[in-house]
């Protein structure tokens, strides 16, 4: 059984060493539904090539196929999982990224959720104590930081003709200036 106008939003979040999934269900124009999985794979895989192995281990159990699976990244072979999922249930199944609409602010969504999770399970498995701010988060990804730079310590080091040495030592714990 397939309700025509059914939907999965599918978006990855990388943080560190957690990767997370999380899958929206919207079903009949209202969500349904959010589950999120926690995956390890290598550093270096592509988010295109998660999606990928995830639609196949994912669907290949699942109770229902919706006839649209909505991206945040193009997978890798998505014609060929849309054809391999059309096989399971009979009828056309598309997997897609969206660019433009509605279904970009889902998709947004559901990336935004992912990262939510995964910032929590960083966390927990990297015993922060307090939830990790967000220009941490954005620090870490950007320069591609594992692990995450909760503390941060710069040091200063002057002197004048190399007489009258002052040093000085600024820290950062978890974005905040301590």
């Amino acid at each position: 059984f397939i309700e025509e106008d059914s939907e999965d939003y599918l978006a990855v979040s990388r943080l560190g060493d957690v990767t997370c999934v999380v899958c929206l269900r919207r079903r009949g124009g209202a969500i349904r539904s959010s589950e999120h999985y926690f995956l390890e794979v290598e550093a270096e895989m592509p988010e295109s090539e998660i999606l990928s192995a995830f639609i196949g281990q994912h669907y290949e159990a699942a109770p229902e196929v919706p006839r649209r699976v909505l991206c945040s990244a193009l997978p890798a072979s998505h014609e060929t999982l849309a054809q391999w999922l059309t096989g399971m249930v009979s009828k056309k199944i598309s997997v897609k990224k969206p660019h433009r609409g509605s279904r970009v602010r889902i998709l947004d969504l559901a990336a935004k959720n992912a990262e939510f999770h995964a910032a929590e399970q960083y966390r927990k498995t990297h015993g922060a104590k307090r939830r990790i701010a967000e220009n941490v988060l954005r620090l870490g990804a950007d320069l591609g930081l594992n692990p995450l730079p909760l503390r941060i310590e710069g040091f200063d080091i002057s002197h004048h003709g190399g007489e009258e040495p002052v040093a000085s030592m600024v820290v950062f714990e978890n974005g905040v200036a301590k």
